[in-house]
């Protein structure tokens, strides 16, 4: 599927007046990257998967700027308001988690749950000169390290579809907008736990190495989720790809489309 003019492009699986679950991706990458999750819930049960390509990424052509994570989370209620959608469960994966926690801040009433992925609990300012090597290499001299930190080494040997998928994202994205998303993730504000009439769930990948299940752990307590983080068995950073099976099953053993 291609992206469809909205108040950002966007990616939609499902029929328009299935229950709704909108997905916010991963820094370096965009709202395709969830076919593969997309693709299990519609197998699994009648769901609409919406995931817009956030500032900077994909289609989302901006100004570095521009790239902010609220500026994102606007982006995502405005998105919504525009589809005519009053009612959805969110979904943040990574970076998308933060704005996800942003996102429900902003407009509460708007969510049936979040649900946050390989996400941390705050900014970190070391961030910030991650997307330097870019600026001085270009995306190339990125990749590697990048698909090592998301995928398991046997999904990079074997070439997965979705690694090609990372890989190719990457290679699209201009290295100014990748260095200004690393920025965005180091300074943006703090927030705070998720609204409390909002149902929220973490989860990790059990052999993550960017935000490990102590990680999610620490997310989960600053988010206020009363519920345990729940843990995806062998599961890499970008598990919403790699492992999207389990991760479908655990959200609809969660979530009442």
């Amino acid at each position: 599927m291609t992206p469809a003019e909205a108040t950002a492009p966007v990616w939609r699986w499902g029929a328009p007046a299935a229950p709704a679950f909108v997905m916010l991706h991963s820094l370096g990458l965009d709202g395709g990257s969830f076919r593969w999750l997309a693709e299990a819930l519609l197998s699994r049960a009648n769901v609409q998967v919406i995931a817009p390509d956030l500032r900077g990424h994909g289609s989302a052509r901006s100004q570095p700027g521009e790239i902010t994570l609220p500026g994102m989370a606007a982006d995502v209620v405005n998105l919504l308001q525009s589809l005519q959608i009053d009612r959805a469960h969110l979904l943040g994966t990574s970076m998308g988690a933060s704005v996800a926690r942003l996102a429900a801040a902003r407009d509460p009433a708007r969510w049936r749950s979040v649900t946050l992925v390989a996400g941390g609990p705050s900014a970190v300012p070391a961030l910030a000169e991650r997307g330097e090597p870019a600026l001085q290499g270009g995306m190339a001299a990125v990749v590697d390290a990048t698909l090592q930190r998301w995928f398991s080494a046997a999904s990079i040997a074997a070439d997965d579809t979705f690694v090609r998928y990372a890989r190719a994202c990457l290679l699209r994205m201009e290295p100014a907008a990748w260095a200004a998303a690393w920025r965005a993730l180091a300074t943006y504000p703090a927030p705070g736990p998720l609204p409390g009439e909002v149902p929220g769930l973490c989860v990790a990948g059990e052999l993550d190495v960017s935000a490990t299940p102590q990680v999610v752990e620490a997310l989960r307590a600053d988010a206020a989720v009363p519920e345990p983080v729940a843990l995806v068995a062998g599961a890499p950073h970008q598990l919403t790809m790699s492992d999207a099976s389990d991760v479908a099953d655990l959200l609809l053993s969660h979530w009442r489309p």
